[in-house]
């Protein structure tokens, strides 16, 4: 009897059920397998480099008397791997978790995603997992196909933040006054996020980066201030707020002079 399927590597038990005793002779071949232990009538333990089917086959010679020669095979199983490669996202965005195994859509595929959430996927996937926070995440898989099972890989993800582009001005304001425009998203403290403003056409008198601003506009009218916020490559698209300017008024006027009392 033997022990069958076995994985690449791991050890077949091969158990003599015959009728010779221990001073037979006993003729084993195991093919390409290795002996990890055993002799004589066994048992023995048997593993195989490579996959297919194995033949063992025995003869046992005893008083000059030799048996038919019995031969049985052994299936030798790939043992599968769990390699698989995920995608650095920003929040709001998915993940691609796309497997480069050896292993068929028929094995069991157990993923985890710690914290995060399955958008679409089973099995071999490809998966799309998300993460509503920023940080530092991890993915891990482990794969078995029958008896054998892989090794557990691990492959981090990094979940970067995906900056808003939110910010208040002073409106109304009066033509050569200055509006105060404060960024007030999620972003402020990054340090390596790159703010786009667009003032249309109005003067900057104090402010650079993430601000605040002082802005004046010349001429009244609706100006639109806009901006996009972009960090570690994510962005949302541009937030544009109107800021209304007035004229200011004139205080001209004549009078008739002179006049009687």
């Amino acid at each position: 009897t033997t022990t069958s399927p076995v994985c690449v590597g791991q050890n077949s038990t091969i158990t003599y059920t015959g009728t010779g005793t221990g001073a037979a002779t006993y003729t084993w071949n195991f093919g390409t397998g290795t002996i990890a232990s055993g002799a004589g009538q066994g048992p023995y333990q048997i593993n195989w480099a490579a996959t297919g089917n194995e033949n063992v086959t025995l003869s046992v010679t005893e008083n000059g008397c030799t048996s038919p020669l019995t031969t049985t095979v052994v299936v030798v199983t790939q043992i599968p791997t769990s390699t698989f490669n995920a995608t650095n996202i920003c929040t709001g965005q998915n993940s691609t978790l796309t497997y480069t195994g050896n292993a068929p859509n028929t094995a069991t595929y157990t993923w985890t995603y710690a914290g995060g959430t399955l958008v679409s996927g089973t099995g071999q996937g490809p998966l799309q997992v998300t993460w509503a926070t920023a940080g530092p995440e991890s993915v891990t898989l482990a794969v078995s196909e029958g008896a054998c099972a892989s090794p557990v890989t691990t492959v981090p993800v990094t979940v970067n933040l995906t900056p808003t582009s939110t910010f208040t001005p002073t409106s109304p304001v009066c033509t050569g006054q200055n509006s105060t425009i404060t960024y007030t998203g999620n972003d402020a403290a990054s340090g390596t996020a790159v703010y786009t403003w667009g003032f249309a056409g109005g003067t900057v008198v104090s402010g650079v980066g993430v601000g605040p601003y002082q802005v004046n506009w010349a001429t009244a009218g609706t100006e639109n201030v806009t901006l996009s916020v972009t960090d570690n490559g994510c962005s949302l698209p541009p937030t544009t707020v109107p800021v209304v300017v007035n004229q200011i008024p004139t205080s001209v006027f004549t009078a008739a002079t002179p006049v009687c009392t």
